[in-house]
């Protein structure tokens, strides 16, 4: 058994797994949930990213619970758990973009993740200054454009990460300030990542995504392992990410 894992999916430019191989493995409050999505293929990758939850899940207690014995349940604030009627309670963590899927899982604490593309975003200038705490703001008004786009997107999807690791929404967490005013560059935030509080937030470069992890101080913020479209039958294929 072990506290955690942290699984990279990824889906764009492949075919997905059937799906009869995994809507079978999911209860009926995550059928209420996906069949609120309104296009069929948000639809489908709310099933694949349930299932994929109940599959790590079982790794994670090695094999002891199947994926479909997992009983969904949502807390109080909103965040997604799995319990299994031997015991275990499974914090769980989803986030996606068009071309990763991310799946955190922890025994012991809450999670919180979150993956977005490093392609800079329409206004992303206007956006910090007009949500970002004022040494954000500081700190991407001084750095070339690219870096300052880069900082952007690290501090937009930590803070995404926090907000889903406190079951709250984005918004509550916009204006919140994960950096200190003596912070010059880059480098900092992906040498130390940052803290706030109980939570901890680090970040991982894919390539063509960025991934965010935010855990309680304390908890190891693992690296990522990527997990090939064959991971519902049993068939993994693991290798680590680089990051920077």
């Amino acid at each position: 058994m072990t506290e955690g894992v942290f699984w990279l999916l990824p889906i764009g430019g492949r075919s997905l797994p059937e799906e009869e191989l995994y809507a079978s493995c999911l209860g009926e409050l995550e059928t209420v949930e996906i069949n609120a999505y309104q296009t069929s293929s948000d639809r489908r990758l709310a099933s694949l990213s349930r299932a994929a939850a109940r599959v790590a899940a079982s790794a994670m207690v090695g094999g002891r619970v199947r994926p479909k014995e997992w009983a969904f349940s949502r807390t109080t604030a909103g965040g997604r758990l799995l319990r299994a009627s031997s015991g275990p309670q499974v914090s769980i963590g989803i986030a996606d973009n068009e071309h990763i899927l991310a799946i955190c899982a922890d025994l012991t604490s809450c999670v919180g993740v979150d993956v977005e593309s490093w392609q800079r975003p329409l206004g992303w200038r206007d956006t910090a200054e007009r949500f970002f705490s004022r040494p954000e703001r500081d700190l991407i008004q001084r750095l070339p454009d690219k870096e300052g786009s880069d900082v952007f997107t690290m501090l937009w999807t930590g803070k995404e990460a926090l907000a889903k690791a406190n079951g709250a929404q984005l918004v509550d967490f916009l204006d919140l300030s994960l950096i200190g005013p003596d912070l010059r560059c880059s480098q900092g935030l992906w040498r130390e990542g940052v803290a706030h509080e109980k939570w901890r937030v680090r970040w991982f470069d894919l390539g063509i995504a960025l991934v965010a992890i935010c855990c309680e101080v304390g908890k190891p913020c693992r690296i990522p392992i990527t997990v090939s479209c064959d991971w519902i039958t049993g068939r993994l294929s693991r290798s680590t990410w680089h990051t920077r």
